[in-house]
């Protein structure tokens, strides 16, 4: 300990010895270096592409923009946008993958280029029209949803995945839908 000039002691210097910190608290710090890293190389390149691992939802607040503040992870457009990688992701599909083993057939499927998923731009005759309208051009072939472009505001360029849209959904000239399909059958 140290004493000031008056004489009263103070607090030790080597506070951390004495400090006990909970398991989340511990948690939401394990994210730190991320942030930093992920702040820093934004703040040099605000254009650049960035994939973070975050292990804390809560963090991602941290990595948002003040006008972009979401409280929830799922609703954050750099998760939508796949610059949010989950730390327990990798887990998660293990775990599925042991207890499913044909998911593996659907894990290659989506990594390979021939595989039966395509992602094309909107036909010019469903701009401007519901989502819902996908279902009737496709013929035999499944949307799955849509890649998106912000156009305007504060997120101009951001690029995000819309998975299973509502119906309603207007879809733009931007806009690519995400197709699962038959080699056979492809109306494009």
């Amino acid at each position: 300990q140290i004493s000031n000039l008056s004489g009263s002691s103070s607090a030790p210097l080597n506070e951390s010895a004495s400090t006990v910190y909970d398991e989340d608290e511990l948690a939401a710090s394990a994210d730190a270096d991320a942030i930093f890293t992920f702040q820093s190389i934004r703040r040099l390149n605000p254009s650049v592409t960035i994939v973070t691992e975050i292990a804390t939802a809560s963090n991602v607040a941290f990595l948002e923009s003040r006008a972009a503040h979401v409280a929830d992870e799922q609703e954050s457009l750099l998760f939508a946008g796949g610059a949010i990688f989950p730390s327990a992701l990798p887990d998660a599909m293990l775990c599925q993958a042991y207890c499913f083993p044909q998911i593996l057939q659907v894990f290659e499927q989506l990594v390979m280029a021939d595989g039966p998923f395509a992602q094309i731009s909107v036909p010019t005759k469903l701009i401007g029209k519901p989502y819902g309208e996908v279902f009737k051009w496709c013929g035999t072939a499944i949307p799955l949803g849509l890649f998106r472009k912000c156009i305007v505001g504060p997120f101009a360029d951001a690029q995000y995945v819309v998975t299973n849209p509502d119906p309603s959904l207007v879809l733009g000239a931007d806009d690519s839908i995400f197709l699962l399909h038959s080699a056979k059958h492809t109306p494009w």
